[in-house]
């Protein structure tokens, strides 16, 4: 039983920053109605895109992008009928992973002094504050 932990709010590891990531992108296409059960497509194609703006000087931007494998978009007018975008700004990466069931790194000190590196999951309830999240539909001038 550890007498005393220290928790740093370390940095995100690129695992974990795909993980939250994999749980945006689950919440987004959740809340898109066009993916409902009762809804069927004959045809339909769709674009995936991601940008990461980070604290980083030597790369502060990255943006890439999936298309779906007959192209986009099916009309070549662009008459695209859904887009929805997904923003999620990270300020601490702790109070993340606590929300996403991350673990969250710990130095334990032990009763006889010794000092251990330790992932621990806290209960999600200990974190004060809902993420920062905000999740639009765009509107077709800015599509």
């Amino acid at each position: 039983m550890p007498s005393q932990e220290r928790v740093v709010n370390k940095r995100l590891t690129g695992a974990e920053v795909r993980q939250l990531i994999q749980a945006d992108f689950e919440r987004l296409i959740t809340n898109e109605g066009l993916l409902a059960d009762r809804v069927a497509y004959g045809r339909i194609t769709w674009k995936v895109r991601l940008y990461l703006d980070m604290e980083n000087p030597m790369s502060p931007h990255s943006e890439s992008w999936v298309d779906a494998p007959d192209g986009f978009p099916l009309d070549p007018a662009g008459d695209t009928k859904s887009v929805t975008e997904i923003q999620h700004n990270v300020t601490s990466p702790n109070a993340e992973r606590v929300r996403n069931g991350i673990p969250v790194p710990a130095e334990v000190r032990d009763f006889d002094g010794t000092t251990r590196m330790e992932e621990i999951i806290y209960p999600k309830d200990v974190v004060d504050t809902e993420a920062d999240i905000t999740l639009r539909e765009v509107p077709p001038e800015e599509r």
